[in-house]
């Protein structure tokens, strides 16, 4: 097998989800993405919610592409 390449991307404040998807879309025919993924599926109760099992949906850049907060960090990737 050889080596594949991976890459941490943060895009500038203030790009919307619409200019996101359009970015990835012009990436999506090398990029390594599932065709669906698991979410969790959740149950309310008492102001808390936990998890009560998982339910595969088609995969959408939501479950790629995530929000932070430079006051807690930034993205990170793992090379071994």
């Amino acid at each position: 097998m050889s080596a594949r390449h991976g890459a941490v991307i943060v895009f500038k404040e203030g790009v919307t989800e619409e200019q996101i998807a359009k970015a990835m879309n012009a990436l999506k025919d090398v990029l390594d993405v599932p065709g669906e993924v698991e979410e969790p599926i959740y149950q309310e109760g008492r102001g808390a919610r936990r998890i009560t099992g998982y339910k595969k949906v088609p995969f959408t850049w939501r479950h790629l592409v995530q929000k932070f907060d430079d006051q807690h960090g930034s993205p990170v990737f793992y090379i071994p």
